[in-house]
Protein backbone atom coordinates (compact mmCIF):
# COMPACT_ATOMS: atom_id res chain seq x y z
CA UNK A 1 0.00 0.00 0.00
CA UNK A 2 2.79 2.62 0.55
CA UNK A 3 4.55 1.67 -2.66
CA UNK A 4 1.21 2.47 -4.64
CA UNK A 5 0.60 5.76 -2.41
CA UNK A 6 4.44 6.50 -3.24
CA UNK A 7 3.79 5.78 -6.73
CA UNK A 8 1.12 8.06 -6.93
CA UNK A 9 3.87 10.76 -5.32
CA UNK A 10 6.64 9.85 -8.56
CA UNK A 11 3.80 10.63 -10.83
CA UNK A 12 2.12 13.21 -9.94
CA UNK A 13 2.79 16.75 -11.18
CA UNK A 14 3.92 19.11 -8.90
CA UNK A 15 4.28 23.11 -9.56
CA UNK A 16 7.01 25.11 -8.04
CA UNK A 17 7.09 28.94 -8.32
CA UNK A 18 8.56 31.84 -6.38
CA UNK A 19 5.80 33.35 -3.96
CA UNK A 20 5.16 37.09 -3.24
CA UNK A 21 7.14 36.97 0.06
CA UNK A 22 10.47 35.91 -2.24
CA UNK A 23 9.76 32.39 -1.05
CA UNK A 24 9.56 29.17 -3.54
CA UNK A 25 6.57 27.12 -2.87
CA UNK A 26 5.70 23.96 -4.37
CA UNK A 27 2.14 22.75 -5.20
CA UNK A 28 1.81 19.16 -5.39
CA UNK A 29 -1.22 17.91 -8.14
CA UNK A 30 -2.66 15.61 -5.31
CA UNK A 31 -1.98 16.37 -1.38
CA UNK A 32 -0.63 13.71 0.63
CA UNK A 33 -3.97 12.75 2.84
CA UNK A 34 -5.74 12.96 -0.60
CA UNK A 35 -3.66 10.64 -2.47
CA UNK A 36 -3.09 8.21 0.70
CA UNK A 37 -7.05 8.30 1.58
CA UNK A 38 -8.01 7.12 -2.06
CA UNK A 39 -5.91 3.93 -1.54
CA UNK A 40 -6.29 2.85 2.14
CA UNK A 41 -9.88 3.17 1.05
CA UNK A 42 -10.09 0.96 -2.16
CA UNK A 43 -7.71 -1.37 0.20
CA UNK A 44 -9.90 -1.23 3.21
CA UNK A 45 -13.53 -1.68 0.93
CA UNK A 46 -12.95 -3.63 -1.92
CA UNK A 47 -14.84 -7.20 -1.80
CA UNK A 48 -11.97 -9.71 -1.77
CA UNK A 49 -14.51 -12.14 -3.24
CA UNK A 50 -14.08 -11.53 -6.44
CA UNK A 51 -10.87 -13.09 -7.80
CA UNK A 52 -8.69 -12.86 -11.19
CA UNK A 53 -8.37 -9.32 -10.80
CA UNK A 54 -6.65 -5.98 -8.40
CA UNK A 55 -7.23 -2.80 -7.24
CA UNK A 56 -5.72 -0.80 -10.09
CA UNK A 57 -4.81 3.21 -10.21
CA UNK A 58 -4.58 5.01 -13.31
CA UNK A 59 -3.30 7.98 -13.56
CA UNK A 60 -3.99 10.59 -16.19
CA UNK A 61 -3.24 14.80 -17.01
CA UNK A 62 -6.85 15.70 -15.37
CA UNK A 63 -7.52 12.88 -13.12
CA UNK A 64 -6.64 10.21 -10.47
CA UNK A 65 -8.66 7.13 -11.19
CA UNK A 66 -8.88 4.13 -8.76
CA UNK A 67 -10.59 0.90 -9.46
CA UNK A 68 -11.88 -1.48 -6.66
CA UNK A 69 -13.17 -4.92 -7.33
CA UNK A 70 -16.97 -4.55 -5.99
CA UNK A 71 -19.12 -2.03 -5.05
CA UNK A 72 -20.29 -0.01 -2.38
CA UNK A 73 -20.76 -1.53 0.82
CA UNK A 74 -23.67 -1.97 2.97
CA UNK A 75 -25.85 0.74 3.54
CA UNK A 76 -23.08 3.19 1.40
CA UNK A 77 -24.19 4.65 -1.30
CA UNK A 78 -22.74 7.89 -4.08
CA UNK A 79 -25.22 10.70 -1.83
CA UNK A 80 -24.25 9.50 1.47
CA UNK A 81 -20.52 8.30 1.51
CA UNK A 82 -18.96 11.34 2.82
CA UNK A 83 -20.68 10.87 6.04
CA UNK A 84 -21.58 6.82 6.29
CA UNK A 85 -19.22 4.14 7.57
CA UNK A 86 -19.65 0.61 6.76
CA UNK A 87 -16.39 -1.73 7.14
CA UNK A 88 -17.16 -5.08 4.68
CA UNK A 89 -13.58 -6.29 5.54
CA UNK A 90 -13.67 -5.23 9.85
CA UNK A 91 -10.39 -6.81 10.36
CA UNK A 92 -8.61 -5.27 7.92
CA UNK A 93 -10.15 -1.80 8.59
CA UNK A 94 -9.15 -2.15 12.53
CA UNK A 95 -5.73 -3.12 11.11
CA UNK A 96 -5.30 -0.06 9.23
CA UNK A 97 -6.38 1.98 12.33
CA UNK A 98 -3.78 0.47 14.38
CA UNK A 99 -1.26 0.85 12.17
CA UNK A 100 -2.45 5.09 11.86
CA UNK A 101 -3.34 4.42 8.10
CA UNK A 102 -7.23 5.49 9.44
CA UNK A 103 -7.05 7.89 12.53
CA UNK A 104 -10.86 7.66 12.88
CA UNK A 105 -13.91 5.09 11.28
CA UNK A 106 -16.18 7.11 8.68
CA UNK A 107 -13.77 10.27 8.52
CA UNK A 108 -11.33 9.35 5.68
CA UNK A 109 -13.95 10.57 2.60
CA UNK A 110 -15.37 13.51 4.41
CA UNK A 111 -11.73 15.15 5.22
CA UNK A 112 -10.77 14.29 1.51
CA UNK A 113 -13.13 16.01 0.05
CA UNK A 114 -12.52 19.26 2.44
CA UNK A 115 -9.13 19.09 1.34
CA UNK A 116 -10.14 19.01 -1.96
CA UNK A 117 -12.47 21.93 -1.71
CA UNK A 118 -10.20 24.40 -0.15
CA UNK A 119 -7.68 24.37 -3.43
CA UNK A 120 -10.87 24.90 -5.37
CA UNK A 121 -11.25 20.87 -6.82
CA UNK A 122 -15.00 19.34 -6.97
CA UNK A 123 -15.24 15.80 -4.77
CA UNK A 124 -14.95 12.50 -6.26
CA UNK A 125 -16.41 11.36 -8.77
CA UNK A 126 -17.82 7.49 -8.59
CA UNK A 127 -19.15 5.06 -11.28
CA UNK A 128 -19.20 1.82 -11.59
CA UNK A 129 -17.98 -0.58 -14.35
CA UNK A 130 -20.41 -3.76 -15.31
CA UNK A 131 -20.24 -7.42 -16.90
CA UNK A 132 -23.26 -8.66 -18.06
CA UNK A 133 -24.29 -12.43 -16.81
CA UNK A 134 -27.76 -13.30 -18.21
CA UNK A 135 -29.85 -11.27 -16.95
CA UNK A 136 -28.26 -9.58 -13.87
CA UNK A 137 -25.28 -7.13 -14.14
CA UNK A 138 -22.39 -7.98 -12.22
CA UNK A 139 -20.47 -4.74 -10.74
CA UNK A 140 -17.22 -5.52 -11.21
CA UNK A 141 -15.87 -2.36 -9.73
CA UNK A 142 -16.05 0.34 -7.83
CA UNK A 143 -14.24 3.71 -8.83
CA UNK A 144 -13.32 7.03 -7.28
CA UNK A 145 -12.14 9.32 -9.37
CA UNK A 146 -10.54 12.83 -8.48
CA UNK A 147 -10.36 15.47 -10.82
CA UNK A 148 -7.75 18.16 -11.15
CA UNK A 149 -8.55 20.31 -14.01
CA UNK A 150 -7.05 23.33 -12.61
CA UNK A 151 -3.76 21.92 -12.42
CA UNK A 152 -4.35 20.43 -16.17
CA UNK A 153 -5.46 23.45 -17.64
CA UNK A 154 -2.86 25.66 -15.55
CA UNK A 155 0.05 23.30 -17.40
CA UNK A 156 -1.27 23.72 -20.06
CA UNK A 157 -1.09 28.21 -19.63
CA UNK A 158 1.79 28.17 -18.06
CA UNK A 159 3.53 26.42 -20.91
CA UNK A 160 2.37 28.82 -23.38
CA UNK A 161 3.11 31.19 -21.42
CA UNK A 162 6.48 30.20 -20.56
CA UNK A 163 6.10 29.68 -16.88
CA UNK A 164 5.60 33.32 -16.34
CA UNK A 165 3.34 34.07 -13.16
CA UNK A 166 1.81 30.41 -12.51
CA UNK A 167 0.51 31.41 -9.03
CA UNK A 168 -2.13 34.30 -10.98
CA UNK A 169 -3.11 31.57 -13.79
CA UNK A 170 -4.02 29.13 -11.13
CA UNK A 171 -6.35 31.11 -9.28
CA UNK A 172 -8.02 32.59 -12.24
CA UNK A 173 -8.67 28.94 -13.31
CA UNK A 174 -10.44 28.69 -9.80
CA UNK A 175 -12.20 31.41 -9.82
CA UNK A 176 -13.68 30.65 -13.58
CA UNK A 177 -14.04 27.15 -12.35
CA UNK A 178 -16.21 28.42 -9.44
CA UNK A 179 -18.07 31.06 -11.85
CA UNK A 180 -18.94 27.85 -13.65
CA UNK A 181 -20.29 25.63 -11.12
CA UNK A 182 -22.54 28.53 -9.74
CA UNK A 183 -24.02 29.10 -13.02
CA UNK A 184 -24.72 25.86 -13.50
CA UNK A 185 -26.52 25.71 -10.12
CA UNK A 186 -28.24 28.62 -10.96
CA UNK A 187 -29.46 27.84 -14.59
CA UNK A 188 -30.41 24.43 -12.66
CA UNK A 189 -32.51 25.80 -9.88
CA UNK A 190 -34.09 28.33 -12.37
CA UNK A 191 -34.99 24.93 -15.02
CA UNK A 192 -36.61 23.81 -11.58
CA UNK A 193 -38.84 27.25 -10.78
CA UNK A 194 -40.24 26.69 -14.59
CA UNK A 195 -41.08 23.15 -14.51
CA UNK A 196 -42.76 23.97 -11.41
CA UNK A 197 -45.10 26.80 -12.61
CA UNK A 198 -45.89 25.17 -15.74
CA UNK A 199 -46.94 21.82 -14.15
CA UNK A 200 -48.82 24.44 -11.59
CA UNK A 201 -50.54 26.33 -15.03
CA UNK A 202 -51.22 23.09 -16.78
CA UNK A 203 -53.10 21.92 -13.97
CA UNK A 204 -55.05 25.26 -13.82
CA UNK A 205 -55.81 24.68 -17.15
CA UNK A 206 -57.07 21.48 -16.80
CA UNK A 207 -59.37 22.33 -13.45
CA UNK A 208 -60.87 25.22 -15.79
CA UNK A 209 -61.89 22.44 -18.99
CA UNK A 210 -63.32 20.30 -16.13
CA UNK A 211 -65.38 22.67 -14.56
CA UNK A 212 -66.46 24.08 -18.26
CA UNK A 213 -67.58 20.39 -18.78
CA UNK A 214 -69.17 20.21 -15.25
CA UNK A 215 -71.37 23.03 -16.61
CA UNK A 216 -72.25 21.49 -19.95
Amino acid sequence: MEKAVDFIKIQMKEKTYLGHDGIFVTEEEYGEFVRTEIVVNAVAHRDYGIKGTDIQIKMFDDRLEVDSPGTFAGMVKKENIRYTHFSRNPKIAAFLKDYGYVKEYGEGVDRMCRELESIGLPDPAYTHLYRKRGRLDDRLYFSMIIVNIVMAVADGLAYFLEGRDLPMVREVIIAANAVFFGAFALFAYLMMLYLHYRAYGDRERLRTVSNLGDKK
